[in-house]
């Protein structure tokens, strides 16, 4: 096989691990929202997978922090913020609604951590993969 063609092939297997890196790693997270005992770490979770199916894991950053602002009550505006990413946060907004000031942190540190592991994640496994299959 011809380099020319290998390279091709290579990229084209690189954009399909793009294309479907968001959808796997979405799926896992909505798998362990559902294990969670806490419905607010859940929805938490939930939204965050919602997030990155639409919009992929590099931007989760952005999102924890508007979810951060949005739980602590320090962001008045964040609840647009994330509407206008076209998230449904009923289920958050409820719940925040009667939760106490632990349960607030726990969901708000739930997206903190989720936001830090998937912030590079798509990135290394495609790098992984390319550089893997290039050798």
């Amino acid at each position: 096989m011809g380099t020319e063609l290998t390279d091709e092939l290579i990229d084209a297997i690189g954009d399909a691990l793009g294309d479907v890196l968001p959808q796997a790693i979405a799926s896992a997270i909505e798998d362990k929202s559902t294990e969670q005992d806490d419905p607010l770490v859940s929805a938490v979770m939930g939204i965050v997978a919602d997030f990155v199916r639409v919009n992929g894991p590099e931007a989760t950053d952005r999102l924890a922090e508007n979810l951060k602002g949005l739980i602590d009550g320090t962001d008045a505006q964040a609840i647009h913020k994330l509407y206008a990413d076209g998230l449904y946060l009923s289920g958050l907004v409820d719940g925040l609604q009667d939760a106490e000031a632990a349960r607030k942190e726990d969901a708000s540190e739930m997206a903190q951590t989720l936001a830090v592991v998937l912030k590079d994640i798509s990135k290394v496994v495609v790098q992984a993969a390319l550089l893997a299959l290039r050798k």
